[in-house]
């Protein structure tokens, strides 16, 4: 719509909102004939809702005054709905003139979408974190938002929607996410309030070490979960683990041990082993008709087991040689949990709930929640255990966490 100034109001100019009349020949817009098609075809923006009031004004303080060094905008987003603020953002930082600096105060992800959209490069990002009576300041660099920015699945993975949370969980996949953030606010663990915690999935392990770096720098605390073939990649796993704030040579000789006793038991078949598998499973397949589902499942099945770590995936500590590569093991996942990078200890989600059938990853996560019970079900507790001491580390690391507990207690003393 068009936002036009009414001319004819005498000492006021009151805008109308609707479709801007033209003039006609021998016509201004103090002319009658023209003052009466603005009035039918426009209302009067004051008369509109306060979304529509509010885009404006923000737009008209923002854009069109040009004689301002320093301007604020606090919460620019009120009354919008998303799409609205987010192209509220893109207009400030796309029209915005260069003579000011603007500062805005914002709870939303769309205006902070908006405004990387409309000129990621203009954009300083900073995060005030409350603790108690200081707030804790951090700024992530120019830098770094343009990697997210530039990277389209980091991008999407909604990292920069943490800055508003009180605690990020990074995960592998979509899937993980809703199995892991459905435990987490079953009222065993997190009571009648819902966790103040943002689950993101990154499509696998390599980006995690780039979005954990991304939210601390912020400091937004973080939690990343992976499964434990993370093990199988040194550098990928020394990444992640020195990202999250550890020295790679407190676990590196756990590391190596444990991936020599694997992969020695049972050394990757190459690729005339797997062809010789797959011919074996289709000597007796043949004809027009539809492939059979059950040879379909053996084929998947020896894709799985190529690695040695595909056993410890599907099966998690048990699968592990017996034996001193036993305690590397738990000494890597100890060292591991202590700088907030959990590894599933039965390998991955499946392993949680190993009498779900034909589910993998998102269809396994539906299964259990349509036919379990979160918070009684005996074959969950692992799951519900898992996931208790992630919250508990988490809460005693936050210093808001721990500031709100101090205040708890405080309150229920007095």
């Amino acid at each position: 719509m068009d936002l036009m100034p009414f001319r004819a109001g005498g000492g006021s100019f009151p805008l109308y909102v609707g479709e801007r009349p033209l003039l006609a020949s021998g016509e201004d817009e103090l002319s009658r004939t023209f003052i009466e098609r603005l009035r039918t075809q426009a209302v009067p923006l004051q008369e509109q809702g306060d979304g529509m009031r509010s885009f404006a004004s923000v737009l008209l303080y923002v854009l069109a005054s040009d004689h301002h060094s320093i301007q604020f905008l606090d919460e620019p987003e009120a009354f919008l709905h998303p799409p609205q603020a987010r192209l509220v953002g893109e207009f400030i930082a796309a029209k915005r003139t260069s003579k000011s600096q603007l500062f805005i105060a914002t709870h939303s992800t769309d205006i902070l979408d908006g405004l990387i959209s409309g000129g990621a490069e203009k954009v300083r990002i900073i995060r005030i974190q409350r603790d108690g009576a200081v707030n804790r300041v951090k700024e992530l660099s120019k830098s770094k938002t343009a990697s997210i920015v530039n990277d389209t699945l980091a991008r999407y993975s909604r990292v920069f929607d943490g800055i508003f949370y009180q605690h990020v969980v990074i995960c592998e996949a979509d899937a993980d996410c809703l199995f892991y953030s459905s435990i987490l606010n079953t009222k065993a663990i997190s009571g009648d309030r819902r966790a103040d915690v943002l689950f993101i999935h990154t499509a696998g392990k390599h980006r995690m070490a780039q979005l954990a770096e991304t939210l601390r720098q912020l400091d937004v605390p973080v939690s990343v979960i992976a499964d434990v073939d993370l093990f199988k990649e040194e550098n990928t796993c020394k990444q992640l683990f020195e990202t999250m704030g550890g020295d790679w040579s407190d676990a590196s000789s756990n590391f190596k041990a444990l991936k020599t006793a694997i992969e020695q038991r049972r050394p990757p078949m190459n690729a005339e082993q797997v062809a010789g598998l797959l011919r074996e499973k289709l000597n007796d397949v043949g004809g027009t008709g539809e492939f059979p589902k059950s040879k379909e499942r053996e084929i998947k099945a020896v894709f799985k087991g190529i690695s040695p770590w595909d056993d410890v995936k599907r099966a998690g500590r048990s699968a592990v040689p017996a034996g001193q590569a036993i305690k590397h093991y738990d000494d890597l996942l100890a060292k591991m949990a202590a700088v907030g990078l959990w590894i599933v200890p039965v390998g991955e989600i499946e392993g949680f709930c190993r009498s779900i059938e034909g589910g993998h990853g998102p269809g396994f996560v539906a299964k259990v929640l349509e036919e379990r019970n979160l918070e009684t079900d005996p074959e969950l507790k692992e799951a519900r255990e898992f996931v208790s001491h992630i919250w508990a580390r988490a809460r005693s690391s936050d210093p808001t966490q721990r500031a709100e507990s101090k205040f708890s207690k405080e309150a229920a003393s007095a």
